[in-house]
């Protein structure tokens, strides 16, 4: 029987692991996550048996702070981080040029979720420019490892990867993306987004809804912050989402006509934050969500029209 210590000296500071990896002579792997800076971080192993024998190892790791940053106009492109993290802009998804960039999170630094059914994987990225929607929706992808499924690093997963969800924050909680494609090969999560914002991994142990729901995250709408759409839908079927005037007339499309819906699937939520058509601001006023479900069982569709206030404000208002 032995125990491993783990220590990591840096620049600012030496950290040493108060809880030792206790190993069995049948043991032979063990794992365990330790915090970097950026710049050169030593890494010291150091074994004691129960006779009091030692061993130690050291290895050094450069590490670089993995930032992505790019300028994408309205041709698209695919911006890559180092560490796996990644978003696929189609063309016509923006108007003019936008300086991209992804940026981890550091666990320390997230918002806790208020939700107990969710349980976050603490591998965040902050898509920027925070705020900033699409007019077609774009590919995100977030990495996780080994690691990340290992919550107590006893060697075994905690957490079944095939059920990792997308989820963002808001400005004041935590919403679910929309269902992702989980690739257990490449260890990723990929979901369509219409907007940018902090997005994170989680397990969420939340029953899917058994009736149509559909509702705004905030009504009225603040041009700065914007407002996030979510529905859900009963039965397979078609959905659509048109904000109107008082007139009756279309100021923007935010989920085409005739779009696919699934029961029990999570659809991504929609942001609107006050454009029109041509993606300049509405302006502040009333006006009409009008939100469509066609079953495609061929049963009676569902029509929802409620009003929503949209106001200037800036930023911090």
């Amino acid at each position: 029987l032995a125990r491993v210590f783990i220590a990591v000296k840096n620049n600012s500071n030496s950290h040493v692991n108060t809880s030792p990896v206790v190993l069995a002579p049948e043991d032979s792997l063990f794992s365990r996550v330790v915090e970097l800076i950026p710049g050169e971080n030593t890494i010291i192993l150091q074994a004691v048996d129960k006779a009091g024998n030692r061993d130690s190892t050291l290895g050094r790791v450069i590490y670089h702070e993995p930032k992505a940053t790019k300028i994408v106009d309205r041709n698209g492109a695919t911006v890559n981080n180092p560490d796996g993290a990644s978003v696929v802009v189609p063309k016509d998804a923006l108007l003019s040029k936008v300086e991209v960039t992804i940026v981890p999170v550091e666990p320390v630094e997230e918002r806790k979720p208020l939700n107990k059914t969710l349980t976050l994987l603490n591998v965040a990225h902050d898509f920027g420019p925070g705020g900033t929607t699409f007019r077609k929706p774009v590919v995100l992808t977030l990495p996780y490892t080994e690691a990340d499924l290992d919550r107590d690093q006893d060697g075994n997963r905690d957490i079944d990867p095939r059920k990792l969800i997308v989820v963002f924050w808001d400005g004041s909680t935590w919403r679910t993306a929309g269902t992702g494609r989980v690739d257990t090969d490449a260890r990723t999560v990929t979901v369509e987004v219409n907007h940018f914002t902090v997005f994170d991994l989680a397990l969420s142990t939340a029953a899917p809804p058994d009736e149509l729901l559909a509702f705004w995250s905030s009504n009225p709408v603040k041009r700065h912050t914007g407002s996030y759409f979510t529905y859900n839908v009963p039965e397979n079927g078609t959905v659509s989402l048109r904000i109107v005037d008082m007139a009756g007339d279309l100021v923007y499309q935010l989920i085409p006509e005739n779009t696919s819906a699934t029961a029990g699937a999570i659809p991504p939520p929609k942001m609107w934050r006050g454009q029109n058509t041509a993606e300049r601001f509405a302006g502040a006023g009333l006006y009409v969500w009008v939100f469509s479900f066609k079953p495609r069982s061929g049963g009676e569709p569902k029509i929802i029209r409620k009003p929503i206030g949209l106001l200037y404000s800036e930023e911090g208002r």
